[in-house]
């Protein structure tokens, strides 16, 4: 399941709002209560929770993307070797399994299909996603296209860099 940024900040203002209706009305109804201390916690864990749980579905979500990343680039690279048109290595690439960097594919391909530019394609595509490594990876498919660049370089270096920086990233951990 897909968490957006925005649906994060999104879930986290209305658990906020609703937790500050909650907490009003609590202490104007049980003002000298001794369980209005209990309402506040309720409260404060109400407004917490909801942006917490989404966060980690995100950080999830945002992982396995990553993780699909080098995998999906080599294979864009082996079919810009064999000289495959790079619209139609993104068809194939779409039908693969890369977890749910799929899912992106598809809607990707769908927009080329119909009839969006690929350029505008790949822009959305890199909005949708919204990490750093997708937005590096179709700033430099763009750019090489632009300027006429060897893609199976481009697309094999950046598999690289993205398997030295996960190992950096595991040798922190």
């Amino acid at each position: 399941m897909k968490v957006t940024k925005r649906d994060i900040k999104r879930i986290a203002i209305i658990s906020t709002v609703a937790s500050l209706v909650f907490l009003f009305i609590s202490i104007v109804t049980l003002f000298s209560s001794p369980t209005l201390d209990y309402m506040v916690v309720i409260a404060l864990a109400a407004a917490v929770t909801p942006a917490a749980i989404a966060s980690i579905i995100h950080n999830k979500w945002k992982n396995k993307v990553e993780a699909a990343t080098p995998e999906f680039m080599r294979d864009l690279a082996t079919a810009s070797k064999t000289g495959m048109p790079l619209q139609t290595a993104l068809e194939h690439a779409s039908k693969r399994q890369y977890g749910p960097l799929t899912t992106e594919l598809k809607m990707l391909v769908a927009n080329m299909s119909w009839g969006m530019n690929f350029n505008e394609a790949l822009t959305q595509f890199s909005k949708r996603i919204d990490l750093s490594v997708i937005t590096k990876a179709t700033t430099l498919i763009l750019e090489s296209g632009r300027t006429g660049g060897n893609l199976a370089d481009i697309f094999e270096s950046t598999k690289k860099i993205r398997r030295k920086r996960k190992r950096l990233d595991q040798k922190k951990k």
